[in-house]
Order: C-alpha cells, then structure tokens, then sequence
C-alpha cells in the first residue's frame, strides 16, 4: 500500500517512522490523505517471488470495499499464471483488515507450514475469516470527518463531550457500538466485548494501535491476564489505515476456537 499525504508518499511497508508520521505528518496534513493499493505489477512480482517456494500461492487481501488491492491481486494473477504455467493462484477477499486481516493470514500460514495442500489451507482462512471480529475505539472522529465518513456535527458533538467512540466492523462496515467518555471506558468496553463473544474459549488475539503504545500494552496485559489467549500480538496501525483514524487509536482483533 502508499499514502499520499501533501503530495508525499508514504510507503506502508516496514514499520520505520511511524511515530514521526502520527505527531508530525498526519495532524498537519493540509486535505485528507490518499491511498494507492498495490498494482497488478506489483502483485505479480509477488506471485513470482512465492513461486520460488511452491506451486500454489494464497493472497488475502485487505476487504475488497476498502480497497482496490483485491482487483489488483486478481489481474496480477492473471499475470503471473501466464508466465508460470502449472502454477495456483488462489485469491481470498478478508472482509475486513488490520489485525483481524493479519489472524486469517496467520492462520493460513500455519496450515500450509503442515504441507496441507491449497484447498486446505483456503478452507482454514476461510473458518477464520467467518469467525474474526473487529473492534476499537478512537481518540477522535476529526480524521473520520476528513475522510468524509461522518458529519461535522457528529466531531463537534465528540470534543465537547469528550468522547471516545467505540467502532466495530463487521460485514464489510464500520458501526458505532458506544461512546464512552474516557479512554479507561472505553477499553473497558473492548474487554467486555471481547468477553461477550468469546466466553471461556481458547482464542486468537491481535492488540493494535495507532501512536498509543502504552495503552495498547496495558490492554494485552488485561487480554492476556483474562482471557485464555492460544496467541497474542501487538502492533501498531500503518498508514494506510491509521490516516483514517488518526492517533490515539487503540483496538482488538480476535477469533475463537
């Protein structure tokens, strides 16, 4: 993926300098940044560089309403099947992103490290993806705003208030779930959210974060002290998301067995 902020690309590979991107590029930006998904060369390229390793690759792909990334991944294997004949290409839409995008693709990966063949591994990504959930709450709604996803009243009415709107997406969307407001409620209401919907089952767990390192490190402790965790990880947002959001952003994403 590539950010555009200003004119100036921000590439989304690597973690290298996205504290600088959250304090200083992102609250300064002049209009709302632009995303470039991955072109169909880039993908082939991609395609070409796994079949170094197998015959069969598996791509799954931010939600396809999200992004243009999934068209791309499709022409791209197009691409790359004409110069690999006898190759696989399977393409997986995730229906949704960040964290819970990364516990489809885990899970995948851990199947096909078992030699499982590309059927299996797509029917495990696909067991999870029907099971991930998404939920996070967010500093503010002023990048929401500049994105044009919520009304101006709707950011004026949360810095009066002092909100912290808790988000979840589910079925391709956004939806507001509560609007807590302080930040110690509303990880209170991830948890209970979490508790909700996965009970007493071994789960899968991803901590995300944009540029809110210690909460977000406070909130593995409590996920990890609480619940029966097989895994879990933490990270924090890269741009391609994070410019939607703004800093501040803490959030979870969990499947579970």
């Amino acid at each position: 993926m590539e950010l555009v902020v200003d004119g100036v690309p921000y590439d989304d590979e690597g973690q290298a300098g996205l504290e600088r991107f959250y304090t200083d590029v992102l609250p300064a930006a002049k209009s709302p940044p632009t995303s470039v998904a991955p072109t169909p060369g880039d993908w082939h390229e991609a395609y070409g560089r796994a079949f170094v390793h197998g015959d069969a690759v598996l791509a799954i792909t931010v939600s396809g309403t999200l992004s243009a990334s999934l068209d791309s991944a499709r022409l791209g294997a197009e691409l790359a099947l004409e110069r690999y004949p006898g190759r696989s290409v399977r393409i997986l839409d995730s229906g949704t992103a960040a964290g819970a995008q990364a516990l489809v693709a885990v899970a995948a990966a851990r199947e096909a490290s078992t030699g499982a063949d590309l059927a299996t591994v797509v029917g495990r990504a696909e067991a999870v993806r029907s099971r991930v959930r998404l939920v996070a709450y967010l500093d503010t709604l002023e990048y929401v705003w500049r994105g044009g996803r919520v009304p101006r009243v709707a950011v004026w009415a949360s810095n009066l208030f002092g909100l912290k709107p808790v988000m979840e997406y589910v079925n391709d969307k956004p939806n507001l779930i509560a609007r807590p407001r302080t930040r110690a409620r509303a990880m209170q209401r991830l948890v209970e959210d979490m508790r909700k919907h996965v009970g007493e089952r071994r789960t899968h767990v991803a901590v995300m974060h944009a540029a809110a390192g210690a909460e977000a490190e406070e909130l593995r402790k409590r996920v990890a002290g609480e619940f029966d965790c097989a895994d879990i990880f933490i990270s924090q947002f890269a741009p391609f998301m994070g410019a939607h959001t703004g800093p501040g952003l803490v959030g979870l994403a969990y499947w579970p067995e």
